[in-house]
């Protein structure tokens, strides 16, 4: 969350969970490989009425404020929702309606920076609400140039009103059809913007690269970061709070990070920084806790064993090995100094 105090998850079986942070990692500095915390319980869930495409919370989201504590969720055959974060109730709904009048899911949703709009993407357009008027009043626009499903929207946050919206047509679209960014092999599943607003970092579904534009010459790819996505998940990447590393999830259970600082690699795909093994699972979701070196990851995917082969006993040990790899949970990693490596 942005005040750091919770995390919010998605699950296949269309509920949002909220987790609070354990309070041993409030003004933690150092940590102690000898200290072991439970197991985390969701301390709320709402259950959406479909898969849930994606949430968004609120971003002056602070725990000491109960009015600003609300998140978005999008979901199938089902408009948006404004969620109250401590009762888990409704607060309103943003109603999205196609040509022919009839109501509109849609596929991804993001607050403005400023907390005062809502940007929401549907099929060759995107719907801007006004976040305290609920209901079907809303701007439109036509995405004209980019066709298919708007998947992901970032707002630039050193430009107001410059946002990007993504869609599985592959292509990357800035603001008021600013321009038109083509380069990712699939459709585009998350859009990042650096701190400074100059870079914008683009990934998509069945493609192993993370694509960096400079706003200032768009019609360019700045570099590469390859990872490992071989499926259609949307795989989600975050940037550190001082900016200097960019750390994602990969379909074989390992987080990935890149020094986006480093000035001398001039070469058109960055290196890796580092890496580990995370997950025995798909990693598709990756946050980093604003105020506390903390890192969140989150794993799975659907399995489907193999039904081609005529042999019952290989059938047997490849369900059998498909158990083992199934991996269905959110862990917390310590990501600053330890006692140690002091």
């Amino acid at each position: 969350s942005p005040d750091g105090t919770c995390l919010l998850s998605n699950c296949a079986d269309f509920t949002i969970r909220l987790f609070d942070l354990p309070m041993q990692l409030y003004n933690k500095k150092i940590w102690s490989r000898k200290e072991v915390l439970p197991e985390l319980l969701p301390s709320l869930q709402v259950i959406e009425g479909g898969q849930i495409y994606d949430y968004e919370w609120y971003p002056f989201m602070s725990s000491t404020l109960p009015d600003t504590c609300c998140f978005l969720t999008t979901s199938s055959r089902s408009p948006v929702h404004l969620w109250d974060a401590y009762t888990g109730k409704l607060r309103a709904t943003y109603r999205g309606y196609n040509r022919v009048d009839e109501t509109d899911n849609a596929m991804c949703v993001k607050f403005s920076l400023n907390g005062e709009k809502i940007y929401c993407g549907y099929k060759n357009e995107i719907k801007i609400f006004a976040t305290p008027v609920p209901g079907r009043d809303c701007i439109n626009i036509d995405t004209k140039r980019q066709t298919g499903l708007i998947s992901c929207i970032a707002e630039n946050p050193a430009v107001p009103n410059m946002f990007a919206a993504g869609s599985y047509k592959r292509t990357i679209e800035s603001g008021d059809s600013i321009c038109l960014l083509n380069g990712q092999r699939c459709g585009v599943t998350h859009l990042l913007w650096s701190h400074d607003g100059i870079c914008l970092f683009s990934g998509g579904r069945k493609d192993n690269e993370i694509i960096c534009w400079d706003v200032r010459n768009p019609g360019e790819v700045l570099y590469t970061m390859e990872r490992l996505v071989d499926t259609n998940q949307r795989i989600y990447f975050d940037i550190t709070p001082d900016g200097k590393y960019l750390i994602s999830g990969n379909t074989n259970g390992e987080v990935t990070g890149w020094d986006l600082s480093e000035t001398t690699d001039i070469s058109p795909k960055r290196k890796q920084h580092f890496k580990f093994q995370s997950h025995l699972d798909c990693v598709n979701g990756v946050s980093v806790h604003r105020q506390i070196p903390l890192l969140a990851t989150s794993s799975g995917q659907h399995h489907f064993p193999d039904f081609t082969s005529d042999d019952e006993d290989n059938e047997f040990f490849d369900m059998k090995k498909m158990i083992t790899r199934i991996e269905n949970n959110i862990k917390l990693w310590w990501i600053g100094p330890s006692e140690e490596y002091q």
